[in-house]
């Protein structure tokens, strides 16, 4: 997020307009989602080892795009991984129309952290009380609580701490009761979060390729490079997934690539085994280091 992002062109406000209508338009069970992210030419996403410094991939046209969509949507969600390595502000410095956006205005920003390890002194943190910034963990209740009110009983003393350090801080700990994708989405849906815009990490935008049916569009900026690190998906898909409605833009030198994901009428004709997916079904290495694997330890400890 070094490079301050430049207007966007006229195809890219139109991306940006018809998909705030959507989204405006949509009336689900769960949030409006869209999965966006930056990758490489061989489908990198980030550096092979989790030790090397930030991988810059989006150039400022592209980030501008980057821009106008977190702003047409209520919330914005990570990985604690993402907050851990990167310490993003997941902010819009740029409106579409190329206003400037303050604090109190922004998207709400969505942390998920199974360990919460997510640092208090981390830039999203440090805006809390000024912006609505929300950490969803594992509880060990059957409901979904808020930590302040409901600390859960099984934490060790040293998750309490932290929790607590986060919520000084004026961070929302939730507590939920599943780790599923499918369970997220609607506890973000009852704390009035009607559309998220999830940029990642790896782990993050993996899980979600294994629940396409919880996905409404795709945006991947392609920049002109190679880099041999990590890339979703981590391994074989029930099945490929082919976006329909596909439109591609040219923004500098990075090429973008946005659709939508087959209907839930193609989903049950092709691999019903979508309906059943959740975070634990990810499989990840170790060393990811990004918080679904906190998710799937957290619900084996929990």
């Amino acid at each position: 997020e070094s490079d301050a992002p430049t207007h966007p062109n006229e195809s890219a406000w139109e991306l940006v307009e018809a998909l705030e209508a959507r989204v405006k338009q949509h009336d689900g069970a769960t949030p409006f989602v869209t999965l966006s992210w930056a990758q490489g030419l061989d489908g990198s996403m980030a550096h092979a080892s989790k030790d090397d410094p930030r991988l810059m991939l989006s150039g400022s046209e592209s980030m501008a795009l980057t821009h106008g969509l977190r702003k047409a949507h209520t919330a914005i969600m990570v990985g604690r991984g993402t907050i851990a390595g990167d310490d993003p502000r997941l902010s819009v410095r740029m409106d579409i129309d190329g206003k400037e956006i303050q604090v109190e205005e922004q998207p709400a920003a969505i942390i998920l952290d199974g360990s919460l390890s997510t640092p208090p002194s981390s830039k999203i943190v440090s805006q809390a009380k000024m912006r609505r910034v929300i950490i969803l963990t594992r509880g060990d209740s059957d409901t979904m609580c808020d930590f302040q009110e409901k600390p859960p009983k099984t934490w060790s003393m040293a998750k309490i701490q932290r929790g607590a350090a986060l919520s000084c801080r004026g961070a929302k700990v939730m507590c939920l009761p599943s780790t599923s994708l499918e369970d997220i989405l609607k506890a973000l849906k009852t704390l009035g979060i009607s559309s998220v815009f999830v940029e990642g990490g790896v782990s993050v935008v993996d899980a979600f390729l294994r629940r396409p049916d919880l996905i409404d569009q795709v945006v991947v900026t392609v920049a002109p490079l190679f880099v041999g690190g990590r890339r979703p998906p981590s391994g074989p898909l029930q099945a490929p997934l082919r976006l329909s409605h596909v439109e591609t833009l040219c923004l500098g030198d990075d090429v973008v690539v946005s659709g939508q994901m087959p209907s839930a009428v193609d989903f049950a004709n092709v691999s019903p085994e979508f309906a059943h997916g959740d975070l634990s079904d990810v499989t990840q290495d170790d060393s990811d280091g990004d918080d679904v694997t906190e998710f799937e330890r957290a619900a084996r400890k929990h």
